[in-house]
């Protein structure tokens, strides 16, 4: 596992809000995944929803369809 410093923290932080910081992430595609943490318990981002995990270990199944997106339309 990689560790970040603060200042590399806050230097990803000012990336996103203007969109730069798409050549930092690596992405993958994947129906699911299991993530082995260091830490045994903690809190965890996923797509914007803070979840509590124990254990070390974070399963994440991806389920088409299992929620929909509302937007206004232009006009």
């Amino acid at each position: 596992m990689m560790a970040v410093s603060t200042g590399e923290v806050l230097r990803i932080f000012d990336l996103i809000k203007i969109g730069a910081h798409g050549s930092l992430v690596e992405a993958r595609q994947a129906k699911s995944c299991v993530l082995e943490l260091e830490e045994q318990e903690g809190l965890f981002n996923v797509d914007g929803e803070v979840v509590r995990f124990r254990g070390g270990r974070i399963a994440i199944d991806c389920v088409p369809g299992a929620f929909k997106l509302f937007a206004a339309l232009p006009r």
